[in-house]
């Protein structure tokens, strides 16, 4: 069974989304979003952001999990 996406939001998670961020990696997502995000285990915080990068984002995080 996969972790849920809440689970896997560690600080150093934290540190490397930021970074993640930063650097574009995840188009229309700001850092409270993308917390919003991953606490709620997969729901768009609203339905006018982009869609791809919260996937983007979602497949980040489980490729980085152990």
């Amino acid at each position: 069974m996969r972790a849920r996406l809440s689970e896997l939001l560690s600080e150093d998670a934290l540190a490397d989304l930021r970074a993640a961020l930063e650097s574009g990696r995840f188009p229309g997502i700001s850092l409270e979003h993308a917390i919003l995000f991953l606490r709620s285990d997969g729901i768009v915080p609203a339905s006018d952001l982009a869609a791809q990068s919260f996937l983007d984002l979602e497949d980040w995080m489980r490729a980085r999990s152990p």
